[in-house]
């Protein structure tokens, strides 16, 4: 069998995979949207702040569970074969696993709790620990409703079936959007910067061309492994920050050791990231490399 013929067989798995998980990232959105005009139970993952206070953080609601419960049923039917790494349940998935569900079932739960329209129901398909296939279901789209952004390696960004080129800017616009996390310098040479409180939204938002760049410190596979997928798909790249440097984002490796003590997993990853076109990242990374810098923006999102 040629190289050729591998690649197209390949290609057409991952358009299979696409299309169920698009499939399922339009459900959960539908459970997310119901739920909106219910009462919502809403628990806290308690941490301590750096005065060895207790502060409610972390929310979970009954919907967070329900719908990775509906996603992990529906991957188990369909590929029985794949593990699932979701954020609300602890179970690590089969590291001997070739492919892994990454599922993030409402990513900005505090904005969906205080009904902040901007939050989204995540999907990434990791083969080896490589994202390969995202679907991620946005509250709030370019086209001013939800709707499912999806796409797969080696093809182009979609919503809801209808490809993505790029976004037409303003005639006149000298100044775009940046999100950094837990706030930050109002504005840089060449952005003005905004918090929008979901991880995975932004992600995608940097994907679509609303947001030009975007960091994330210290998040997790779940939060970032579809929207990594859509951003390829529409010509942006990944910078991953490892062992003092940035460098391109490759695919989630478990780290060496966990504060456990427990074999490391692809669940233990969590790792600094930032999003956008290869030249801004480069600035970016430049400036993100300054002494300290890294550590006074956890100390600010970790208050």
């Amino acid at each position: 069998m040629s190289s050729e013929t591998q690649l197209t067989d390949e290609g057409l798995f991952y358009a299979e995979l696409e299309k169920v998980a698009h499939e399922i990232a339009a459900q959960a959105g539908l459970f997310i949207v119901e739920a909106l005009g219910k009462d919502v139970s809403v628990e806290y993952k308690d941490a301590q702040n750096s005065n060895g206070e207790s502060a409610p953080v972390d929310p979970v609601t009954d919907i967070d569970r329900q719908v990775e419960e509906f996603v992990r049923a529906e991957v188990g039917k369909r590929f029985p074969s794949h593990a699932v790494l979701g954020e609300e349940q602890d179970t690590p998935p089969d590291p001997a696993a070739e492919f892994v569900w990454a599922i993030d079932p409402v990513d900005g739960t505090t904005n969906f709790v205080n009904k902040f329209p901007a939050f989204a129901a995540s999907i990434g398909i990791l083969q080896n620990g490589e994202p390969v296939v995202g679907a991620v279901w946005s509250s709030t789209t370019h086209k001013l409703k939800p709707g499912v952004y999806h796409a797969f390696s080696g093809s182009s960004l979609r919503l809801d079936g209808e490809e993505i080129n790029g976004m037409e800017k303003n005639s006149g616009l000298r100044r775009s959007l940046s999100a950094v996390p837990g706030g930050g310098e109002g504005r840089t040479p060449r952005w003005d910067t905004r918090v929008i409180g979901s991880t995975t939204v932004e992600c995608v938002y940097v994907a679509v061309g609303i947001l030009r760049t975007a960091q994330f410190w210290r998040t997790r596979a779940w939060d970032v492994a579809g929207g990594i997928v859509l951003a390829r798909a529409n010509g942006k790249e990944v910078y991953e920050f490892t062992n003092g440097s940035w460098g391109k984002f490759e695919k989630f490796e478990p780290p060496s050791k966990t504060d456990s003590n427990t074999q490391p997993g692809i669940r233990d990853w969590s790792q600094s990231l930032i999003v956008g076109s290869e030249e801004d990242l480069d600035f970016l990374s430049t400036r993100l490399s300054r002494p300290g810098i890294l550590k006074r923006a956890a100390r600010r999102i970790l208050g």
